[in-house]
Order: structure tokens, then sequence, then C-alpha cells
């Protein structure tokens, strides 16, 4: 994350934007992130977040749509 954060605001600054370039390689990380969060709290008995305590491949899917909602609601905070 700080190999993205580092950048973001110098590029920031000078543009006023923040490119694809930049943005869409740290929304992969994130989903990433999620998807094996979620594994590991699945496999290890635990609820990840909606679903449940089903195992691993279950505690990924929760992980992507955990990932998917804060993605979602980021890019609605800022649409708005």
């Amino acid at each position: 994350m700080l190999a993205a954060l580092i950048p973001a605001p110098y590029i920031d600054t000078q543009h006023l934007k923040i490119p694809k370039w930049l943005t869409l390689p740290t929304l992969a990380v994130g989903l990433v992130f999620n998807v094996i969060r979620g594994a590991w709290l699945g496999a290890s008995g635990f609820n990840a977040w909606q679903l449940g305590e089903q195992g691993a491949f279950v505690g990924a899917a929760d992980g992507l749509l955990f990932g998917l909602a804060g993605a979602a609601l980021g890019f609605l905070l800022f649409f708005l």
C-alpha cells in the first residue's frame, strides 16, 4: 500500500488527478488481500463477514464480497 500511497499525493498535486495506472492495481491488491484474509478466517473457523464460517472457499468468497462492497462504497462517496 505504501508503494501506491507515496506517489499518489505528489502526482495529485502536480496534475490534480490520480491516474488509473496507480488506482486500478491498488484496487486489485486490496481485493486479493481481502480474498486471502477471508479464506484464512474461513479456514480457521471464523466468520469473515456475512456468509458464515463454512470453510476456506466460502471465506474467500466472503472476502471478495467484502472488498467489492468497500470499493463500491468508496466509489459512491467520491462520486457524489
